[in-house]
């Protein structure tokens, strides 16, 4: 037997049941700082004698500091192990590194009794883990805990896994998400859903994610309105219930006879054991001999502090602690006793239960006693009172007795009576049943919550504790708010702000703007839509229409109105105003027919044609009058990711970004993958909510009568039919808005904006993961164009549901639908397959390895060629196959040519640099077609292609040549590289490759380059040969090298000497000296006299003139025309005008005899 003074081993301290007390100092050396500064432990170097002996035990000094430091590596630890089943290192390995490590490293180590540390580099994976369970091997679930400090194998028991159950055969009507969860709480605590269950894709059963207590029994069965559904617990292979189980994916629990026994950790079946048995009966050995050692120390009841005041002797009220008392029973010295007296009662046949009273002189005079209660008479000076001390026997055949006895006292006392103690007495039966353990439990939970609350205000995420409330949360909670509290900030002017009210004030506004769905409209913008319509803008709008448009069903054409406005224009001046003023008034003149123009070839249903509503040309008036309003403010509401019907916007914006997202796609490499989502909407404008739409204009804040006018105009529509050329019946709808209607397509894409909103806060608040496709691009979550919708986030589970609640979120208000089957999603290369299944069900929607077209331009999944566009060739062949060439002139032929052949591939010139082969087979087919060829009758090309492809004034026909038009595109977008900066598309590639934040990017080739920035390449030289500099602060434009003089070139070629090296390296605002005027002394010998006279009457460079501006310098305003570049590219190439061809195709003559001529 180890020896009593001998201090225990380190081991044996860890190892022992009192080892939260092995580190004695531990909240000691976590300050809990009274004056909530830190504090550290003074360590002292000491010279031990070392010719003594050595402390068995040693203390070993550690400082807050060192602990918390050596601690900070551990804190995105995990702790796991096998439930059941004793799992390989090396299988456990693959485990977590296919299913955990996601943006870092993960490193696993190996630890006592089949457990692993897990620590991990990233804090998101760390959350992953612990937080996307749960998680099997080999059908075995992983129990995944938090590291704390001194976390020690051998004392950590499993009493809480996370499990999935299964309720068979429930009503589908059931599969809901608040029943489920109701269910879950009544099992445990209820953790998640199963996605198919959310999505109502699986019948045969529902399941859950459950907490449940392996201390408790296990719940087999619920009742629902009278009808009871069984539970199956999923991965229980390891669980006992009165016999060990047999290996199985399922174990059901049964509430009859067998499973009316106590569960709990020690039921554990080891493989290869047989004594489950046997465990069990002595673990509820165990349970039964603690809950009579817990109602022991329960019912302890001890009347503590009891003191009566002396009122005769006015003596003070005198205390004494319970630990005084104590002491003086069993002996000990008391301090207290000096001052007064304390007398000590037993409660015979109670060991260890005593009343003790204290008073100061007169003694309490026992007048009865029993086994279970003492009755005594105190002395008040001349009035004395009666106090009686029960203590009730727990069994209820004893307490018979005790009231008897009681009831016997009660008929003989007349004075004041006190009666106090423990009863042992409920008043309702079901208390009877585990009372003591509930009120245990009680206390357990009430001071849990009060920890986890300071917990929670101290934000110690890394530690976890084991001991209750401690004044290191609550010192904690205060140094944390301190280091929160902002006193001061910086506005928008870069002022800093520091009263309280300018403060608050502040963050309010920003945060205001910040969640405000749409920007506010300024008065100006308010005044601009709600001003009454005058007759020159109503005027305007009429001659802003196409005259020969179809009609609607009054038959007038907008080119009526265009030609008889001195006749009619006053009284439809005046109908207008009517309508504005009395809205209801529109239903008059709000009749539209639709007609159904086929999206394919071989129709077969209807939802195959699209729905074009024809109205009158009065109604369109007030729609396209209030569209032109609204067109004005559209930059501001909409969001750069969208680019339909807004000024300074266009559909190759979108078209660019989302082939560089695919091109960086097809080559992502990393833990991180990413997923592009193209949404289908069904019939987008024809579902439409109507009350969604007012919602939208509301939350704008137009004017409540704009506001009626467009509610009038959607609403009180009448349609007809034309099927094969007759009208149907007429009826009117109560959703939706026409395509044909000018004031259509705002209204949608402000409704669209909405749910952008949804995204935008997402992202915000971080829980929708955007893509980059650099570390200093911009975040990319959606591109719109109108309807067509496509989706960037990161792959993972978690994003599914984001992405799933902001759709059905949206679509739930607006009405929208989207379409399963025409919905695709595309992965990047670094996705597992398995996570591609995963979130592809998840959806609901197909994966693909193409999306095919995105507004109507191919997505290149790969390198582009001859194949990938293959369909322009196609259109032109078939758009020449309904032509018939032999009834055709070549005139005509020539006209067709160049208005419809060489326009139809520009769309997609704007954001592809097309194959040569393509763009000379487009040649050779308008050249066919340009002399008549057929497949069977060869006509001669009496002129050569290339000189029919140049200008009029320089001898051709002005057709153009597709490679010369192909590269006058790319020119635009170098062009819009240097001048449109703030495009989303341009900051997007200007990240992606790389190029410089000066006025010039750096446009260059590189390694894994796109199909667009090939083209950029190639045409840029041509851009910087013709760019002119308009002098701002003169920072930038290189003085000797860069066109800025007008009229000049660039000065180094009229330098009549050799020029140093540093002057040649000088830019503009280097010749201006401190006075702001030129300097040119030191170079006018090396420029002409005249130029330098040029320069001087120029003004000098200033920083109030701001940046250097960079202009064309091939038209006079210097604004880039396709058509300016693409003559800079023919006249490389081409001969010297001759003014006899401008005289021809000036002369007002047909056109075949100029054309001949």
């Amino acid at each position: 037997m180890q020896d009593a003074g001998l201090k225990k081993s380190y081991a044996e301290s860890l190892l022992s049941s009192d080892g939260n007390k092995c580190f004695a100092d531990y909240t000691h050396l976590l300050k809990e700082m009274e004056d909530y500064e830190d504090k550290f432990l003074e360590e002292e170097d000491s010279i031990e004698d070392m010719e003594g002996d050595l402390d068995p035990c040693p203390k070993i000094q550690i400082s807050q500091e060192e602990f918390e430091e050596w601690c900070a590596p551990w804190k995105n630890a995990l702790v796991i192990n096998v439930l059941g089943r004793h799992v390989s290192f090396k299988a456990l390995e693959h485990k977590i590194h296919r299913d955990w490590a996601k943006n870092g490293a993960v490193r696993i180590i190996d630890m006592p009794n089949d457990y692993f540390l897990v620590q991990f580099k990233e804090e998101e994976d760390y959350r992953h883990a612990l937080y996307e369970g749960p998680w099997k091997i080999a059908d075995h679930y992983i129990v995944v805990q938090r590291w704390r400090p001194f976390f020690t194998v051998t004392a950590t028991k499993v009493r809480k896994i996370a499990a999935w159950i299964r309720i068979p055969g429930l009503p589908i009507e059931l599969y809901h998400d608040r029943f489920l969860w109701r269910v879950g709480n009544k099992l445990g605590t209820m953790l998640k859903i199963d996605k198919l269950t959310s999505i109502h894709s699986r019948g045969k059963f529902a399941r859950i994610c459950v907490e449940i207590n392996l201390n408790k029994k296990l719940v087999s069965k619920i009742d629902i309105m009278g009808h009871v559904l069984k539970l199956e617990y999923e991965g229980l292979h390891s669980i006992c219930f009165s016999s060990p189980v047999a290996k199985g994916t399922l174990v059901t629990t049964d509430s009859g006879p067998k499973s009316e026994e106590l569960y709990g950790p020690w039921m554990l079946v080891k493989h290869g054991r047989k004594s489950g048995k046997n465990l069990a009966s002595k673990a509820r050995a165990d349970i039964s001999q603690g809950g009579t050692d817990m109602t022991s120390s329960q019912n302890n009841h001890v009347v503590e502090n009891l003191h009566v005041q002396d009122k005769h002797n006015g003596g003070p009220m005198q205390k004494v602690s319970f630990q005084d008392k104590i002491r003086n029973q069993e002996g000990g010295k008391n301090p207290q006793r000096q001052r007064g007296n304390t007398s000590t009662q037993n409660l015979s046949g109670h060991k260890k239960k005593h009343v003790m009273i204290h008073h100061h002189s007169n003694m309490p005079t026992i007048v009865t006693q029993s086994s279970q209660f003492i009755h005594i008479k105190v002395r008040c000076g001349d009035s004395h009172w009666f106090c009686t001390f029960v203590y009730a026997s727990p069994h209820p055949q004893f307490c018979i007795d005790l009231w008897r006895e009681l009831c016997s006292l009660a008929s003989g006392i007349d004075r004041p009576w006190a009666l106090m103690g423990d009863f042992n007495a409920v008043l309702k039966n079901f208390e009877r049943k585990n009372l003591q353990t509930k009120l245990w439990q009680e206390l357990e939970m009430v001071l849990h919550r009060e920890e986890v609350i300071w917990f929670q205000k101290s934000r110690c995420k890394w530690l976890t504790m084991g001991d209750r409330n401690t004044r290191f949360f609550h010192g904690s909670t205060i140094v944390r708010r301190r280091k929160n509290r902002i006193t001061k900030i910086i506005n928008d002017e870069g002022e800093w702000i520091t009263e309280q009210p300018e403060l608050e004030s502040f963050v309010t506004g920003f945060y205001k703007e910040l969640f405000h769905m749409f920007p506010s409209l300024s008065n100006s913008e308010f005044e601009e839509i709600r001003k009454d319509m005058n007759n020159e803008e109503i005027f305007a709008t009429i001659k802003s229409m196409n005259g020969f448009k179809a009609p609607g069903p009054d038959g007038l054409q907008a080119i009526f109105y265009q030609s008889q406005w001195n006749y009619i224009g006053q009284e439809v001046c005046n109908m207008i105003r009517d309508i504005v003023a009395q809205p209801e008034k529109v239903a008059e003149i709000n009749e539209t027919f639709i007609t159904l123009v086929p999206k394919m070839e071989n129709i077969t249903q209807l939802k195959h044609m699209r729905p074009i509503g024809l109205c009158n040309v009065s109604y369109k008036i007030i729609t396209k009058l209030l569209a032109r309003r609204i067109n004005n403010i559209m930059g501001k509401l909409v969001h750069p990711n969208q680019c339909s019907f807004v000024l300074g916007r266009n559909s190759k914006d979108n078209i660019i970004i989302a082939q560089e997202v695919i091109h960086s796609m097809r080559s992502k490499s990393g833990s991180v993958g990413w997923m592009a989502i193209k949404i289908d909407l069904e019939k987008a404008y024809d579902r439409l909510n109507w009350n969604f739409i007012k919602e939208t204009l509301e939350d704008i804040g137009f004017p409540l009568k704009i506001i009626e006018l467009i509610w009038n105009c959607i609403s009180t529509a009448k349609f007809r039919m034309l099927w094969n050329g007759e009208m149907l019946e007429s009826f009117s709808p109560s959703r939706g808005i026409r395509q044909g209607d000018p004031i259509s397509p705002y209204l949608f894409v402000l409704c669209m904006e909405r749910l952008f909103h949804l995204i935008n806060i997402s992202v915000t608040q971080k829980l929708w993961k955007p893509i980059r496709l650099s570390r200093s691009g911009p975040e990319l979550s959606h591109l719109a164009f109108a309807d067509d919708l496509i989706l960037f986030a990161e792959a993972r589970l978690d994003q599914v549901e984001i992405i799933q609640a902001c759709l059905n979120l949206f679509c739930t208000s607006s009405g929208q639908k989207i379409s399963q089957e025409k919905t695709r999603i595309f992965f990047s290369k670094n996705v597992n397959w398995n996570v591609i299944n995963e979130i592809s069900s998840s959806f609901s929607f197909q994966q693909a390895e193409n999306l095919g077209k995105y507004l109507g331009i191919p997505l290149h999944h790969s390198r582009v060629n001859r194949a990938t566009y293959s369909g322009i060739i196609e259109k032109v062949t078939q758009r020449l196959n309904n032509w018939k060439a032999k009834s055709l002139s070549f005139a005509g032929r020539l006209t067709l040519t160049k208005s419809f052949l060489t326009a139809l591939p520009s769309y997609t010139m704007q954001t592809v640099w097309l194959p040569r082969n393509i763009c000379d087979d487009i040649d050779k087919k308008n050249r066919q077609f340009l002399w008549g060829d057929t497949s069977h009758n060869k006509k001669v090309h009496t002129v050569s292609w290339s000189v029919i492809c140049q200008p009029k004034n320089q001898g051709g026909l002005g057709i153009r040549n597709m490679r010369d038009m192909n590269m006058a595109f790319m020119m635009k977008n170098c062009w819009s590289m240097i001048t449109e900066k703030d495009k989303l598309w341009v900051q997007v590639l200007s990240s992606k490759y790389g190029c410089l934040d000066g006025i010039l990017p750096r446009i260059e080739k590189k390694q894994k380059i796109s199909n667009l920035w090939r083209g950029i390449c190639e045409a840029w030289n041509l851009v910087k040969m013709h760019i002119r500099w308009i002098v701002g602060d003169g920072a930038f434009i290189k003085f000797w090298f860069d066109r800025w003089v007008p009229g000049l070139e660039a000065l180094i070629r009229a330098a009549l000497s050799f020029v140093p090296a540093e002057e040649l390296s000088k830019a503009v605002r280097d010749y201006v000296n401190i006075q702001g005027e030129w300097d040119l002394g030191r170079i006018q010998s090396y420029l002409p006299g005249e130029i330098v006279n040029l320069i001087r009457r120029l003004d000098p460079p200033c920083i109030a003139n701001g940046n250097d501006r960079a202009c064309w310098n091939l038209t006079n305003d210097g604004l880039f025309t396709i058509k300016s570049a693409y003559e800079i590219i023919g006249s490389m190439q081409a001969p010297t005008s001759h003014p006899i061809f401008k005289v021809i195709w000036h002369w007002k003559g047909p056109e075949r005899i100029r054309t001949l001529l």
